[in-house]
């Protein structure tokens, strides 16, 4: 900073008679009241000059007659009967023009030996401040000085010293001395001020200043968007100008694709601040740290103190057991288990079992719902450890393979699942029946044997072999043979005794082969009649014997 300073020396001496004023110019009122004390006061430029102020060369009044009251209101004492006062504005000697005015006010007349006090008066007329203003005051070895306020600075070689220091634009101080005369003459005092001025321009040095904050969310979920926000501010005096913020992510997080993160900011005002937000995706579980830098120019520097989040997974597992076999007409029991294996929340968590074709729902446990054709189990916000089971119970309508699947999915988290399968066994079972028609029968005649194999069971009965047996003794001939079966007509081949059909590929349950065997009645007597049959489920042979009365 250049300060450039005039200084306007008042080494100018204003002399002052207290009694006689020889030298001095004053000014004196005439009147009958006692010594008005000097407070601090303003003195205004503009307009009219102090009204104690006159430029010219003052006349000294001690005829007792009254001035001329001033056309403004009177800012200093009033001059009364005895006492006078005189005044000098320094350096033009106008106060229009002048810089500082003394004033000095005094007892024309004190008795040797008696107190008295006299003031002098120091006005500021500028709108600017003097500095270092000092007050010298000159005095006779017939005065001894008893008391001053304020204290004078220094009193040497007759000479009372003050140093008021600076004063402000129109400030006015006053001096109050109180002394006293040992021998009768005249006292003369004369006062001289000095001061200064200065012309100061002012340079501001201003100093800006980087701070770089990062923050972040302390976790997320490996599918969520990760905010990062950068903060850079200017907490310096000046302006912070081309500030770059720049940051290379840790490997597994990235913005857009890429590592590496930057921005700029123009102009920071001190004390300004710009936020920069960014979203990273995270390509992995882990904890992450970052920081950044900023810089500017002028070589501003800024590191952030790393900020770090960690990035958590859900990891879901579900597994379906289904029994080895169930007998058709008995309910098939699913168990099912749900479990996040991961250290992240799945949030809306659901397990989802369809109920099997060829089946149909009959309950749910663990909070298992048929919900359309499919059983499920809403877990919500599925948390890291969390294991939940549950069956489902349905029932066959056939037997069958029965498939069961189970999903489970939720927010964040890759969908798994699993299924298994159960097979719906029948049980066999064979019924072999029949009859004769007619019973009796006259020799000559024919008869006919109906035979019925049934599938009673809940299998099929598969490779079905069916035969029947003429009675022994020649009683019977054999006529024909005929059946209807699952597949098709039949026709029984007679060999000896022995009529055979070829055999049934497979009988469903419920379904039926009829086999129908004509004989013709040769002797007479109570005539029996044996039909069996097989299958490969059945392998101990059913046996039905129909009892026939033959007569002449």
């Amino acid at each position: 900073m250049h300060v450039k300073s005039l200084k306007l020396a008042g080494a100018v001496l204003l002399a002052a008679s207290l009694l006689l004023g020889t030298g001095c110019r004053s000014h004196e009122q005439r009147a009958t009241s006692e010594t008005v004390k000097v407070e601090h006061v303003a003195v205004e430029l503009e307009g009219q000059p102090d009204p104690w102020w006159d430029p010219r060369p003052p006349k000294r009044r001690t005829d007792g007659v009254p001035a001329q009251a001033p056309a403004q209101e009177t800012r200093a004492p009033a001059v009364t009967a005895g006492r006078g006062s005189v005044s000098a504005a320094y350096p033009t000697g106008d106060p229009r023009t002048s810089a500082i005015l003394i004033e000095k006010f005094f007892p024309t007349t004190v008795n040797a030996g008696a107190p008295f006090d006299y003031e002098i008066r120091v006005t500021n007329l500028t709108s600017l401040d003097l500095d270092n203003v000092q007050i010298w005051d000159s005095v006779p070895n017939n005065f001894r000085l008893i008391s001053a306020d304020p204290s004078v600075t220094s009193s040497d070689a007759g000479t009372l010293h003050w140093l008021l220091g600076s004063m402000g634009p129109r400030e006015v101080r006053t001096i109050k001395v109180r002394g006293s005369a040992p021998a009768e003459g005249k006292i003369q005092a004369c006062a001289k001020v000095s001061y200064d001025t200065s012309l100061c321009n002012e340079i501001l040095v201003v100093k800006p200043a980087l701070t770089l904050a990062v923050t972040t969310i302390p976790e997320a979920l490996i599918c969520d968007n990760i905010p990062i926000k950068y903060t850079v501010c200017n907490t310096g005096t000046g302006p912070a100008t081309n500030v770059v913020v720049t940051e290379t992510l840790p490997e597994g997080l990235t913005v857009n694709g890429a590592r590496e993160v930057r921005f700029t900011a123009p102009a920071l005002a001190a004390g300004q601040c710009q936020d920069f937000t960014v979203m990273a995706k995270a390509a992995k579980t882990g904890a992450f740290s970052f920081a950044g830098n900023a810089a500017a120019e002028g070589d501003l520097k800024a590191t952030a103190e790393a900020a770090r989040t960690t990035v958590r997974q859900a990891v879901l597992a579900v597994d379906i057991e289904c029994p080895g076999r169930t007998f058709l007409g008995r309910n098939t029991t699913f168990k099912v288990t749900a479990e996040n294996k991961g250290d992240g929340v799945a949030a809306g968590a659901s397990l989802v079992v369809p109920v099997p074709a060829g089946s149909e729902f009959v309950s749910a446990t663990g909070g298992g719902t048929l919900q359309g054709g499919n059983v499920v189990w809403n877990l919500g916000n599925f948390a890291p450890g969390a294991r939940v089971s549950g069956e489902i119970v349905v029932r066959a309508s056939s037997a069958q393979s029965l498939t069961a699947r189970a999903t489970l999915t939720g927010t964040c988290a890759t969908a798994v699942n699993d299924q298994c399968q159960t097979n719906i066994e029948g049980i066999p079972a064979m019924l072999l029946d029949g009859y004769d028609d007619p019973d009796p029968i006259e020799l000559g005649q024919t008869v006919t044997y109906t035979l019925t194999v049934t599938n009673q069971g809940s299998a099929d009965l598969t490779n079905v072999r069916f035969r029947s047996f003429l009675d022994e003794g020649n009683t019977m001939e054999f006529v024909s043979a005929t059946g209807a079966t699952p597949d098709g007509p039949a026709t029984g081949q007679a060999r000896g005794l022995e009529i055979t059909f070829p055999a049934v590929t497979r009988i469903a349950p419920g379904a039926t082969a009829t086999y129908r065997i004509t004989v013709r009645a040769v002797r007479a007597g109570q005539v029996s009649f044996r039909a069996e049959s097989v299958s490969n489920e059945i392998t101990r042979p059913l046996i039905k014997v129909e009892t026939t009365n033959f007569y002449e």
